[in-house]
């Protein structure tokens, strides 16, 4: 087997979380994991994710996985597969559909957490699935962002607050979820935002300083918990639903940093601009 390809486009945090997955396969078939990304996830992670066996492509190339029927038995890499199913395009190439592991047949949600189950349907554990996120760190523009862009110094206390998050990707959005009435900062407030230049790695510096952090649901989540360092206990809420951090519980035994997870019955009253 020369080829897997691994059909998940999705936000950084599906491509974060997944990389274990990637490492299994690897490991299995001998193979090289071809990863289709979004542009605007490509650009994110292309120069801070590599790893020797995955291949980053740009999804627009890869139109024709959809092409696929993924939970049809006759194409099946493992024929007796319950749900969505590895694909065998020839003798070089099997398609595994990540992506549609929370799927029925028809493209409705089974339920069940979405994230986890990228593993479970296809019986992979994600035990210890931190290990396989190896960031290659960009110290230049860490420095950069934390001393000249947001005017930081090693003195400084303050409390990182995050409420961006891509409900459309590309297109952050700030979530009605996290109000300033429960945030009780420490210190001087820096607020996360995209900044022309730098992405969501370059922020390292500001999160393993930071002496409170609060966060929406989102890729930071999965980038806190890979890090090495101890950080303050970190408070996460929901992004755009009541149950969004349903979808986190069942990955809650395998976390390493401190985490609250902040969930509330209300729903945040929406503006008509959102």
């Amino acid at each position: 087997m020369k080829n897997v390809i691994i059909k998940q486009g999705g936000g950084i945090g599906d491509i974060l979380f997944s990389l274990k997955i990637a490492k299994i396969l690897h490991e299995e078939y001998k193979c090289l994991i071809v990863w289709p990304l979004h542009s605007y996830v490509y650009e994110q992670i292309n120069e801070y994710i590599k790893i020797p066996y995955v291949k980053w492509e740009n999804e627009k190339n890869y139109d024709w996985l959809n092409n696929y029927k993924y939970f049809s038995k006759s194409p099946s890499l493992i024929s007796s597969w319950v749900g969505p199913h590895p694909v065998k395009v020839n003798d070089d190439t099997i398609i595994f559909p990540l992506c549609e592991a929370a799927q029925t047949p028809g493209g409705e949600y089974k339920g069940g957490s979405i994230m986890c189950s990228k593993y479970q349907t296809f019986n992979f554990s994600f035990e210890n699935w931190q290990d396989s996120i190896i960031i290659q760190r960009n110290k230049e523009k860490e420095e950069e962002l934390f001393y000249k862009v947001l005017q930081l110094s090693d003195k400084d206390e303050y409390t990182f607050v995050n409420k961006k998050y891509n409900r459309k990707i590309g297109n952050p959005i700030d979530s009605l979820y996290m109000s300033d009435e429960v945030i009780k900062p420490v210190g001087q407030v820096v607020e996360g935002r995209i900044i022309p230049g730098f992405n969501v790695f370059d922020w390292l510096k500001v999160y393993e300083n930071a002496k409170d952090i609060h966060i929406v649901n989102s890729s930071i989540f999965y980038i806190l918990d890979s890090l090495e360092k101890k950080l303050p206990e970190i408070k996460i809420y929901n992004r755009d639903d009541n149950n969004d951090l349903f979808h986190l519980h069942p990955i809650k035994p395998t976390l390493r940093q401190k985490w609250k997870y902040v969930e509330t019955d209300k729903t945040p009253a929406v503006p008509d601009s959102y």
